[in-house]
């Protein structure tokens, strides 16, 4: 309906009606108080129930809303010049359905209310936002900011914006592993409307023990998942704090091998660049070089095959490309075991079963070393009979594993080699006492190769022994010695 009266001087408009827009149907009403002269007239403005596909049903500008089943309802007060120039307005947006949102479980946002209000100045074109609310089923949060507009050619061309919020709270399976919450989460930047881009200058989210900032920008994209490229900065942190606030499907491989394997330590801080092109994020593979983070760790206490002593004490820098991971060690311990130097390598983290090669400098005592090697699922001093306390001398190995990442691993799957130099090698097998020893050792799954000099009672030898693994002959033991004995 539409009424016409008399108000003094003025004239008063209601329109109150049902509308359809592209077969959506909504309500409007709307008074308008029309002045005489160029007086600037008022009015109030009410949308309800407006279902915001219906707005990208013949709109290519508003193409990003065709999959998106938001209602949206709106109060707006609003002063308005002559000529049709808005001049001030106060608002009260609400909104609520479904976001399409591939990362969370469901691959859906549910939204129980969205809320901006506000007020617009003309005069400064600028928003100010008294409330930017989010309440869904996933988690919630409070915000407030502001906006400027910017005009080029009598069409919006730009919209720089600030945002706060506070009090968020997410719990969203599929996103994280566990309800998270944070303190605070800042972004500023810029929306450039003709490139449907957002630039982000600065972004900052902080939770307990949490602190991260960055920088980066998001392109829309009507046809899957936006181009996104980001630079961030994490402060230094303990890491299983780290793995809380790390989303599942950011780097899903590397965060799984970290969480099964990385037990104790501080990592950081870590910086991270991402490039992905609009689509990118929709494959089950990224690119080796959308993604590059560095790290530091210190104190770190992980596992490299189940079953044996964890390395403690680790200290070296990381490397975390799309689908690759990369340290290096300068220090660390395995039980009593002194290690200096080591690498880690874990291509194709997507891939189930994936191998990893870990290598690793150690220097100990032969006892140390020998109880290492004997834990299952290696068991290599038991099967030569070798009582590892009875064993002596001082090594120096350069230890090598390849291993699957898979749960239950069986050993003949662990690729293992090592090489040791031991001096003042000792081992006591049955009435045999082997001493004073100069020996090297190579061992991989396939055999067992010694070499060297040792004191047999009261004389010198020289060994070289080899055992054989895999071979189908009955004898598998190769032991050749020479020197005089007395």
């Amino acid at each position: 309906s539409l009424t016409v009266r008399a108000r003094g001087a003025a004239i008063a408009l209601a329109f109150d009606a049902d509308t359809e827009i592209s077969g959506r149907h909504s309500h409007v009403t709307a008074d308008l108080l029309l002045p005489p002269g160029t007086a600037p007239f008022t009015g109030d403005l009410s949308i309800s129930k407006l279902d915001l596909r219906a707005l990208a049903a013949n709109a290519p500008r508003y193409a990003v809303l065709k999959n998106v089943p938001l209602s949206a309802s709106a109060a707006i007060r609003f002063t308005m010049k002559r000529g049709g120039v808005l001049d001030a307005a106060d608002f009260d947006v609400t909104a609520e359905g479904d976001i399409p949102v591939k990362a969370l479980k469901g691959d859906t946002l549910h939204v129980k209310q969205l809320r901006l209000t506000g007020h617009y100045d003309g005069a400064g074109r600028r928003l100010t936002f008294q409330t930017a609310n989010l309440t869904t089923r996933e988690g919630q949060m409070r915000g407030r900011g502001g906006a400027e507009l910017f005009y080029a050619g009598g069409a919006l061309d730009r919209v720089r914006t600030r945002l706060a919020f506070d009090r968020i709270a997410v719990d969203a399976p599929g996103l994280f592993a566990q309800p998270v919450g944070y303190q605070s989460a800042v972004m500023e930047g810029e929306y450039q409307v003709a490139a449907r881009r957002f630039e982000v200058s600065r972004f900052s989210l902080t939770a307990a023990g949490f602190a991260l900032t960055g920088s980066g920008a998001l392109t829309l994209n009507d046809d899957g998942a936006p181009g996104l490229s980001v630079h961030a900065q994490i402060a230094a942190l303990p890491v299983r704090t780290l793995l809380r606030y790390w989303p599942l499907v950011v780097a899903p491989g590397a965060r799984e091998w970290i969480d099964n394997n990385i037990f104790a330590g501080t990592v950081g801080p870590l910086i991270a660049n991402c490039d992905f092109a609009p689509g990118v994020l929709d494959r089950d593979i990224l690119p080796e070089d959308s993604v590059n983070m560095t790290f530091a760790m210190q104190g770190v206490e992980g596992s490299y095959i189940k079953g044996l002593t964890h390395a403690t004490g680790v200290d070296g820098n990381a490397l975390l490309t799309g689908d690759t991971f990369r340290a290096d060690f300068s220090g660390g311990r395995i039980g009593p075991i002194q290690a200096s130097s080591g690498t880690a390598l874990i291509p194709a983290l997507r891939k189930v079963g994936t191998v990893g090669t870990f290598g690793v400098h150690v220097d100990g005592a032969m006892p140390g070393i020998m109880r290492l090697i004997d834990m299952a699922p290696l068991n290599y001093a038991k099967r030569f009979g070798i009582d590892p306390s009875q064993t002596g001398g001082t090594a120096s190995a350069d230890l090598s594993f390849s291993v699957p990442m898979l749960a239950n691993l069986p050993v003949d799957d662990v690729g293992i080699a090592v090489k040791a130099q031991v001096d003042d090698f000792a081992v006591t097998l049955g009435r045999i006492h082997v001493h004073n020893g100069a020996v090297a050792f190579d061992i991989d799954n396939d055999h067992l190769h010694q070499t060297g000099t040792i004191g047999l009672a009261d004389s010198r030898m020289t060994v070289d022994w080899t055992e054989d693994f895999k071979t189908q002959d009955n004898i598998t033991t190769r032991l050749t010695m020479t020197g005089n004995l007395t």
